[in-house]
């Protein structure tokens, strides 16, 4: 008998140990915050520039309008104009003093021709000193490219420096952008470098390089 009182007794603990619950729901609601606990500035820029020029190109911007005469690496560059002088007899000759037109490209010069080198550098930035940045280019002190071959090209002492790929103004280095909004990471602001070449003694074909790296120095000088 009581074995079987124990039997029935399992029986009913064990239905009630397999009987089913009802079951709820549990959730949580969660807050995070992130800190940045201070600011940072990262300048992209290239270290090293090589730029070709051929000789369509200073056709173009020295002596416009020109067409390619026959032998290559020549241009003939007529003036429309008429031209009327009156001439001078002396010594038994006949003088005409007319007086040819050289007269460059509208806003370009050999003695100081404006090289507009676009994205050449970038910035990444979140906060700072304040919510913006400045960005400044500087001649350096190897400002006489030299061609072994002979000739130089010597870069004035004038520079422009500013974001996207307008070319900037250029005024005595140094030069720097607009205070521009710091982009935050993900999407760097890009800018461009302007330098003022002095042509005169370029009288030779070839590379013109500097005696050092340092023809231009970037920095950013505010964030």
């Amino acid at each position: 008998m009581n074995i079987k009182l124990a039997g029935a007794l399992a029986l009913i603990m064990g239905g009630a140990i397999a009987a089913p619950h009802a079951s709820m729901a549990a959730t949580g609601d969660v807050a995070v915050s992130v800190a940045i606990t201070s600011g940072i500035t990262i300048l992209y820029y290239d270290a090293t520039l090589n730029v070709t020029v051929d000789a369509s190109t200073l056709a173009a911007s020295v002596a416009p309008p020109c067409v390619a005469g026959g032998p290559a690496g020549t241009y003939n560059c007529g003036d429309a104009t008429a031209q009327s002088v009156t001439a001078t007899y002396a010594a038994g000759t006949l003088t005409a003093p007319f007086a040819i037109a050289t007269t460059p490209a509208p806003g370009g010069t050999p003695a100081a021709m404006p090289l507009l080198l676009t994205n050449v550098w970038a910035v990444r930035a979140i906060g700072g000193a304040n919510a913006t940045t400045v960005v400044t280019a500087t001649l350096g002190t190897n400002t006489t490219l030299t061609n072994p071959a002979g000739g130089t090209i010597v870069l004035n002492p004038l520079i422009g420096v500013g974001t996207g790929v307008a070319a900037p103004a250029l005024v005595a280095s140094p030069a720097s952008t607009p205070a521009f909004a710091d982009p935050g990471l993900a999407n760097p602001i890009s800018g461009s470098v302007i330098l003022s070449l002095n042509l005169t003694n370029a009288t030779k074909t070839g590379t013109y390089t500097g005696a050092g790296a340092q023809q231009y120095t970037i920095a950013v000088t505010a964030t």
